[in-house]
């Protein structure tokens, strides 16, 4: 019980040291992070979503978490287009639009995003969603997947 406790007391520090770029090179904060944000780096950019969308360290505001995402992922940054892909498949805080989230699943993908490569897999071996079953597409992606 203790350890759950210290876990979540530290949530936002690990969060912070284990999933935002900048945080290995100098010390962060939502308001340095923000400004990176607004000067147009996507890394921020997923990064102050990240934040909106967890609560850490201002509140939790989903909304504003997909404006931030919407923003990295038009500049390439794989796992933002990787967590749109999520919600627009899902219909999650986004209108359900499989034929976008497939798109964004595939921009990820080719940045080498593990998960997005999986997803694809699954909706090629399955024949799923907007694409007909393509075994050889479902291995291709699966074979790109480093952790096989």
């Amino acid at each position: 019980m203790i350890k759950r406790l210290l876990l979540l007391a530290l949530f936002p520090l690990l969060f912070v040291v284990f999933l935002c770029p900048e945080a290995k090179s100098q010390p962060i904060s939502f308001e340095s992070t923000l400004e990176l944000a607004k000067s147009g780096d996507p890394d921020a950019q997923y990064t102050v979503g990240e934040m909106y969308g967890y609560g850490v360290f201002v509140p939790q505001d989903i909304d504003e978490a997909i404006k931030w995402f919407k923003m990295a992922a038009v500049q390439g940054q794989p796992e933002a287009q990787f967590q749109l892909a999520v919600a627009y498949e899902g219909g999650d805080h986004l209108p359900l639009d499989i034929a976008e989230s497939h798109r964004l699943y595939l921009l990820s993908a080719e940045q080498g995003h593990m998960e997005a490569q999986n997803n694809l897999a699954n909706q090629y071996y399955s024949g799923s969603w907007v694409v007909e079953q393509n075994i050889d597409e479902a291995i291709k992606f699966i074979l790109a997947d480093p952790a096989i």
